[in-house]
């Protein structure tokens, strides 16, 4: 019987266990639904299949979660705020590494004297690409709520999956173009209005 709080965490610390033991498999299966172009039909279809992946890695683990909450001591609000509790934390972490990866990105191309074309085309759509990332986790931190994570994860992920598929295929990256637009017009559609300068860029990816 689960009476409290930290009985939620225990068992998302094994998701998290399943999910890490089992990493490789799982990537295997994601990049296997992941699609050839980028349409807005495509990323839907896609992250459907993403959603339904990680249900079927994590289902054991879903229904000792749903018994938790359901035993602990605890309503179902703050059951939210605890599961939250947990999840915000590890994308603070996860949106502080895709800020390293650009900061080490821009040292990098910041730190060589003759960058060619085709280097400088590469930089620019790898700033992009984490630059998106690192908007949507922040979307999601500052709006903390199960909605919008469950809006936005499938969008990151999939990104993600879509520059690890092209770069296994030795494919060009300006492919990712439709994707930058996609992406952005689900984050402009959650924050119209522009706000900060990450906002603004959402705009100039829409204008290009």
């Amino acid at each position: 019987m689960f009476t409290d709080i930290t009985s939620l965490s225990d068992v998302f610390g094994k998701i998290r266990a399943q999910i890490d033991e089992n990493s490789d498999e799982i990537l295997q299966k994601l990049l296997q639904i992941t699609p050839e172009e980028a349409t807005k039909e495509s990323y839907e279809r896609a992250i459907g299949d993403i959603n339904n992946i990680i249900l079927s890695e994590t289902s054991p683990f879903l229904d000792e979660l749903m018994e938790a909450a359901e035993n602990s001591y605890i309503n179902p609000e703050e059951v939210k705020e605890e599961v939250l509790n947990i999840l915000i934390p590890e994308i603070v972490e996860l949106q502080a590494q895709v800020n390293e990866s650009n900061r080490k990105l821009w040292e990098k191309a910041l730190s060589k004297d003759n960058l060619t074309e085709e280097e400088v085309k590469q930089f620019e759509i790898l700033d992009k690409f984490l630059s998106l990332e690192a908007n949507l986790l922040g979307i999601m931190v500052e709006n903390r709520d199960f909605n919008t994570i469950e809006e936005l994860i499938g969008y990151f992920l999939l990104l993600l999956l879509r520059v690890l598929k092209i770069v296994e295929e030795e494919r060009d990256l300006a492919e990712l173009e439709k994707d930058f637009k996609i992406v952005a017009e689900k984050i402009k559609s959650l924050n119209p209005e522009p706000r900060t300068i990450d906002d603004y860029f959402i705009d100039e990816l829409l204008e290009d």
